[in-house]
């Protein structure tokens, strides 16, 4: 086992990753815009409140961000005293560059929109009584009060924004909790010299009063899950398909299409009259020849024309070479997975990093685990998608970098990974007030390592790497040069006793195995790729 090197036994152990939001859906809610009532009692009441979103729009000047909000409009509050009803009308659109200054572009700036909002709101209530109920404390934060008419504020504009999760398993989930529930708070050793028949009644009346309820949740919730996860219907399919493989007889009908002459000068700077037409006004076919991969999007024609395009090919699959879905990312890959199952060689993504300055924002305080919600599942179904030589590469900062470790962990294991690549992403540092960090991080994950390792395309070396080659025995595979055979560490395969030439025989040092298993080194002796050194 190595000359003098103790051995010392282990134990190999494995810790289970876990967080909140594990085994549920992620559900991206898209922003619904829908009016938003409620009814408060006060003297001359009851009184009704109706937010109404007006028309989107993007106000003029400078926009900053991407994020938009919901901006209340104090000055066109509408007042119906006969149905005593109060309409407050909202704007949802990009702060201007003097609100980012003020509120902020985080998901705290819709907070503080809303909180600078109230006070001229309530000026614009012309009900004493309707005001005086709507300004009074009804919640806390931070030391500071809530009114009434603030909290519906924020009910409004997070319901409409908010991303929740959908349990796989709720009553599965519910019954574990209510088991634990019983015996931490219910039941209680004291009870057991006390009136413990007493005792076990309330608690037999309590379980299955719960389990009632539980049942209840779990339908509702069953029938959530049985909505998301069913497969969705495909809205539109549009081609984009190469004006060489379009038939010539319809040659003439697109260059008649107005739309398709103005996409093609905007994205590959053509002149439609000057390069489509010669002199006598007819067709120049010849420039279409000779601009092949100019490109037909049938989403620009009608139905009637679309049916003729694709009716002229035989194998519809065959002719196109790429596939762009404009989906919930979980749905399409849902979609996607009959057809491209262990297909895919390479999968690159870039997920919302979590750093709160984009639009995938959360509302609730489990933030890593509602992001580990949304990344676990998509990465398990993009593992479906490799082929076995297939690797995943995922863009990350610092934000999620070792929790999203984790998820690959758990979904490829820990053998497949491959390492991380950092990139450098600015060359000065950002503001913040400690360190700041001018790289990301590129986790990368194999399907199966060995086919990955053995499937990548060796990159040869520039003469600059060459030069500490040598090749003083003329090896007809070209230069080489000589590298340790010992590695770091302790693995029994790797701890062989190796006999020179010259009958020496030598064993690993200590704190280190051979670097390769003893078949892998007889084979390289074979071919008189070892090499001693003289004397030994």
């Amino acid at each position: 086992m190595g000359r003098g090197r103790p051995t010392v036994p282990y134990h190999a152990q494995e810790t289970f990753f876990h967080w909140a939001n594990k085994d549920q859906h992620y559900v991206k809610s898209g922003d619904t815009f829908r009016d938003y009532a409620f009814t408060v009692e006060a003297v001359g009441g009851p009184y009704h409140v109706r937010f109404v979103l007006a028309e989107a729009s993007v106000p003029p000047g400078n926009t900053k961000g991407e994020t938009r909000f919901f901006f209340p409009v104090p000055k066109n509050v509408l007042w119906d005293a006969e149905a005593k009803t109060l309409r407050i009308p909202f704007e949802y659109r990009l702060p201007i560059e003097q609100e980012v200054e003020r509120f902020g572009k985080n998901s705290k700036g819709q907070e503080a929109i809303l909180e600078a909002a109230v006070p001229r709101l309530l000026e614009a209530v012309p009900s004493l009584a309707l005001c005086a109920v709507l300004a009074q404390p009804e919640d806390k934060k931070d030391d500071r009060e809530i009114s009434r008419l603030e909290r519906r504020l924020r009910h409004f504009s997070r319901r409409r924004t908010s991303d929740y999760v959908i349990h796989k398993d709720l009553a599965g989930f519910l019954k574990r909790e209510l088991e634990f529930y019983l015996k931490d708070q219910v039941l209680h050793l004291g009870d057991l010299e006390g009136d413990l028949v007493g005792k076990s009644r309330v608690l037999l009346v309590v379980k299955r009063l719960a389990e009632d309820i539980i049942t209840f949740l779990a339908q509702i919730e069953e029938v959530q899950k049985r909505l998301f996860e069913r497969r969705k219907f495909v809205l539109r399919a549009d081609y984009l398909v190469p004006i060489k493989e379009v038939p010539r007889e319809l040659w003439k009908e697109v260059l008649q299409n107005k739309a398709q002459l103005a996409e093609w000068k905007r994205l590959f700077a053509i002149e439609p009259k000057k390069d489509l037409y010669n002199k006598t006004g007819k067709v120049n076919l010849q420039f279409l020849d000779e601009h092949p991969t100019l490109v037909v999007n049938t989403a620009l024609f009608g139905a009637d024309f679309t049916n003729r395009l694709l009716s002229a090919f035989e194998d519809l699959e065959e002719v196109t070479d790429g596939l762009l879905i404009h989906s919930e990312n979980y749905q399409a890959l849902r979609l996607l997975q009959r057809n491209y199952e262990r297909r895919i060689m390479c999968i690159y993504i870039d997920p919302p990093y979590n750093t709160g300055s984009d639009e995938f924002l959360y509302k609730d305080r489990y933030q890593h685990s509602t992001w580990l919600a949304m990344m676990g599942e998509r990465l398990r179904l993009s593992w479906h998608f490799l082929n076995s030589a297939g690797g995943i590469f995922v863009s990350i900062d610092d934000s999620e970098e070792a929790y999203l470790r984790e998820v690959l962990r758990t979904v490829f294991g820990p053998s497949n990974f491959v390492g991380v690549i950092l990139w450098q992403k600015r060359y000065s540092r950002d503001n913040r007030p400690v360190m700041g960090t001018v790289h990301d991080y590129i986790q990368v994950f194999a399907k199966t390592l060995n086919e990955f390792a053995a499937a990548r395309n060796r990159i040869p070396p520039d003469e600059e790497s060459l030069a500490v080659y040598r090749n003083p025995h003329n090896d007809p595979r070209g230069r080489w040069r000589p590298i340790p055979m010992t590695a770091q560490g302790f693995r029994p395969n790797q701890m062989y006793p190796i006999t020179t030439p010259t009958g020496v025989i030598h064993r690993p040092p200590a704190g280190r195995c051979w670097s390769m298993i003893e078949s892998e080194y007889l084979d390289l002796l074979k071919q008189g790729r070892i090499w001693f050194w003289t004397g030994c």
